[in-house]
């Protein structure tokens, strides 16, 4: 019984690793996704504010619009804006699941097995 109980102790500790990392993952993806919904309703409340105060009829009217379209762009300048804010949040939610006290692993932080 006693080698029964060796060949297991291995599968067993794997077994307890895995259970102590899985929810720290698990969190890390909430964080994501909340982030990302998030970013979503910033990207959409910033679209909708420039053009409630017309930033598109100013953009176009200093050439800007007109230099995008140029270039090949299909988006106007209130569209890149949206964007821009859209990767920013998503960015710092990344920068908070991974930094979070659940992911230390990814911020170069040890494993606590690792610890001697």
């Amino acid at each position: 019984m006693d080698r029964f109980d060796l060949m297991w102790e291995p599968v067993r500790a794997f077994l307890v690793q895995v259970g102590e990392f899985f929810p720290k993952v698990v969190l890390a993806l909430v964080i994501l996704l909340l982030g990302w919904l998030i970013a979503k309703a910033v990207r959409f409340a910033v679209v909708k504010a420039l053009r409630a105060i017309n930033f598109n009829v100013l953009t176009e009217k200093a050439g800007i619009d007109t230099f995008l379209k140029q270039g090949g762009g299909e988006t106007d300048t209130t569209d890149i804006l949206g964007l821009l804010i859209y990767w920013l949040t998503i960015l710092t939610a990344l920068m908070i699941a991974s930094n979070s006290e659940c992911m230390s692993s990814v911020r170069g932080g040890s494993f606590p097995s690792e610890s001697v």
